[in-house]
């Protein structure tokens, strides 16, 4: 009786050294997260600062590395880091899209001859 006792015992202090080891791996894993998006974000952000025409590209390419780091660590984060994470990639991809608005070429005005294009609104007597 006393050796079946001893061995739950051993056992229950088994699973807990396993649960408190999957808990500093998963806390682990978790500022391995945040250290590296803080360095993603940070580099992407600082890619979009001094972006030009030609370098679009690997701006789109760093945010998109932004929002893969998140679904690849999705599923062990918690859901407020998660969601911080989400909108500050929400964040770039919106700096993305005004930088590419700032870049792109503007369209020019000219007047048209309205004889040429189909007549002068009104005049069609």
């Amino acid at each position: 009786m006393d050796e079946r006792m001893a061995a739950r015992a051993r056992e229950a202090e088994e699973k807990k050294a396993a649960r408190a080891a999957a808990a500093a791996d998963a806390d682990a894993s978790v500022a391995e997260f945040e250290q590296a998006f803080s360095r993603a974000n940070t580099a992407a952000l600082d890619q979009l600062e001094a972006a030009d025409s030609d370098g679009m590209e690997a701006c789109a390419a760093s945010v998109a590395a932004l929002h893969a780091l998140i679904a690849a660590a999705a599923s062990g984060l918690p859901p407020a880091l998660l969601e911080a994470s989400q909108r500050k990639a929400q964040e770039a991809d919106a700096r993305l899209s005004a930088a590419k608005e700032r870049l792109a070429p503007k369209k020019r005005f000219a007047f048209r001859n309205r004889a040429k294009v189909g007549g002068a609104p009104g005049a069609d007597a």
